[in-house]
C-alpha cells in the first residue's frame, strides 16, 4: 500500500467522522420530529456562530408609519404601520378588539380543542403540526408550522437549535415554561385557520411576576392576528426578567458556502428582514393585526411581476431560466444566484408574457440581452481553449522537428535512446517473438493476477 493510499484512507474515516459527529454538510437537528404526537426541545437563546451554523443579519428596511386616532382622549386606540412585507393595525379598546376577542372565543367553544401533554409540562419544547391548508408567510407558501412554549411558533420546515433566530411568529417570545398544572397550550384546526392559546404561562424561575395568556390566529390569505387576554407586567420588566423578548414576525433565507480546506458545504442562516411590534403597544385586550402584503416571489408570470401596481412595495425582476419573480431577497436566494438570475434578470418581458415553466423544458425564452450575455462568454472561453490547445501542439511538434533535425543535440540523443523500436526490442526481446515463449525476456514481464490490485485513491 503506497503512502498516498494510506494518507487518503486516514483523511476519508475523519471526514466520515467529522460528519456525524457535527453534520458538517448541514444543519445538525437537534430532533426533528414529524410526529405529531412527538416534542422536541430547542435553545432559548441565540448562541455564537459555530462551525455547522452561522447566524447572520441583513439591515431591516425601512418603514413608513400612519397613525389614525380615533379616540377622544388624544391617546390613539386604532393605528396602522404600513411595512413593505405586512401591513400592522393595533387597536386596544376597539371594536376591532373586541371582535376577534369573541372570534376567538367562538373558535374555540364550536371546535375540537387539541392539547399536547407534553408540552403543557416544561420549558423550551416544540411540537410539529402539519396543516390542513397553506397560507403565504412573506411570500412563501408554508403547509406545517412548529409551536413552542416559549410564545412563538417557527415557521420552516428545516428545524435546528436556533428556532428563536429568525422564521417566527411571535406574539409573544420568552422565557415562559408550562410546568405549572394552570398552564396549558390548546390550539383548534380549521379549514382555513389555524388558532392556538397559550394560557397561564410563567416566566421561567420568576413566578412571582403572575401569568400570562395571549392567542394567535393564522389564516389561509396569509394575515396574523395576536390577542393579548391577560399581560399582568409591562413589557419592559418582561424584558428585565426574561433573557429574551421578541413580538413580531421575521424571515431569513438559508445560503450554503464551501468550507475553506475541508471541501464541505457548510449552511448560513441570514436573517434578511423583521417587522417588530412596538412594546408599549402590548396590553391586556390588546390586538395586533398583520395584514400580509403583495410580495414579487407571488407572481407566477413575468407581466405580472413587471407589473408595479401589483407589487408597489418592490422592484421585482423575472428570471428566464427559474421561472420565477423575485426581489433579489427571499428565501430562495440561494437558487437566483446559482443560476446567475442576478445577472439576467429583468424589468421587462420582451415579447410577451410567459408562465413559469419547469427548469429544463422548452416554452421559457430568454431575453436577447440575457442570450448575448451568456452566448458572448461561452464563445470567449472556447476561443481561450482553442488557443492553448494549439499552442501546445505547436510546442511539441517544434521539440520533436528540432530534436528530428539535430541528432547530434541532447534532445536528439534522447529522441534516439527512447524511440519506440527500443521499447519493443526490451518487452518482446530483439527478434520480437520472444512473447510466446517460456524464457528471455518475456518470463521478466509477465504480470501474475494473484498480485494485480487497483488503487483508488486518486478517483
Amino acid at each position: 500500500m503506497t503512502i498516498s493510499t494510506i494518507l487518503w484512507t486516514i483523511g476519508t474515516f475523519v471526514l466520515v467522522l467529522l460528519h456525524s459527529a457535527v453534520g458538517l454538510s448541514e444543519i445538525n437537528p437537534t430532533q426533528v420530529i414529524k410526529d405529531e404526537g412527538e416534542v422536541f426541545e430547542f435553545e432559548s437563546a441565540n448562541k455564537p456562530v459555530t462551525s455547522t451554523i452561522r447566524l447572520l443579519d441583513r439591515p431591516t428596511l425601512e418603514h413608513g408609519i400612519v397613525r389614525r386616532d380615533t379616540s377622544d382622549s388624544g391617546e390613539p386606540d386604532l393605528s396602522e404601520d404600513n411595512h413593505v412585507y405586512y401591513n400592522m393595525i393595533i387597536a386596544k379598546s376597539h371594536p376591532m378588539s373586541t371582535y376577534y376577542s369573541s372570534e376567538f372565543d367562538r373558535i374555540f367553544s364550536a371546535y375540537s380543542i387539541r392539547s399536547n401533554i407534553k408540552l403543557n409540562n416544561g420549558k423550551n419544547l416544540a411540537l410539529t403540526i402539519p396543516l390542513v391548508f397553506s397560507f403565504d408567510f412573506y411570500g412563501h407558501s408554508v403547509k406545517s408550522i412548529v409551536l413552542t412554549t416559549s410564545g412563538f411558533i417557527y415557521v420552516n420546515d428545516l428545524t435546528h437549535p436556533y428556532l428563536t433566530f429568525s422564521q417566527y411568529i411571535a406574539p409573544m417570545m420568552a422565557d415562559f415554561e408550562t410546568r405549572k398544572s394552570v398552564s396549558a397550550i390548546k390550539y383548534v384546526e380549521a379549514e382555513d385557520a389555524f388558532w392556538v392559546r397559550w394560557e397561564n404561562l410563567f416566566v421561567s424561575s420568576n413566578y412571582s411576576l403572575g401569568t400570562f395568556s395571549f392567542q394567535c390566529a393564522i389564516f389561509s390569505n396569509g394575515s396574523i392576528v395576536f390577542d393579548y387576554i391577560k399581560i399582568p407586567i409591562t413589557m419592559e420588566a418582561l424584558r428585565s426578567a426574561s433573557s429574551m423578548l421578541k413580538i413580531g414576525l421575521s424571515d431569513a433565507f438559508y445560503y450554503e458556502v464551501k468550507a475553506p480546506g475541508i471541501g464541505t458545504v457548510l449552511r448560513k442562516i441570514v436573517r434578511y428582514h423583521e417587522l417588530r411590534v412596538p412594546r408599549d403597544q402590548i396590553v391586556t385586550d390588546g390586538i395586533i393585526h398583520l395584514v400580509h402584503q403583495p410580495t414579487c416571489n407571488q407572481q407566477t408570470s413575468c407581466s405580472n411581476c413587471t407589473d408595479r401596481s401589483r407589487v408597489p412595495a418592490f422592484n421585482c425582476s423575472w428570471c428566464y431560466d427559474l421561472g420565477r419573480c423575485s426581489s433579489g431577497v427571499d428565501r430562495r436566494l440561494q437558487d437566483w444566484h446559482d443560476s446567475e438570475c442576478h445577472y439576467s434578470a429583468g424589468g421587462t418581458c420582451g415579447d410577451g408574457d410567459r408562465s413559469i415553466v419547469p427548469l429544463g423544458r422548452t416554452g421559457t425564452k430568454q431575453p436577447p440581452e440575457a442570450a448575448s450575455r451568456r452566448s458572448a462568454g461561452q464563445v470567449a472561453l472556447g476561443v481561450c481553449l482553442g488557443i492553448l490547445a494549439l499552442a501546445a501542439v505547436a510546442t511539441v511538434a517544434g521539440v520533436l522537428l528540432y530534436g528530428f533535425r539535430h541528432p547530434g543535440s541532447r534532445l536528439g540523443a534522447w529522441l534516439i535512446e527512447h524511440r519506440p523500436s527500443r521499447y519493443r526490442e526490451r518487452f518482446f526481446g530483439a527478434s520480437g517473438g520472444g512473447a510466446s515463449g517460456t524464457g528471455g525476456a518475456s518470463e521478466s514481464y509477465k504480470v501474475s493476477s494473484e498480485n494485480a490490485y487497483v488503487n483508488f485513491s486518486n478517483t
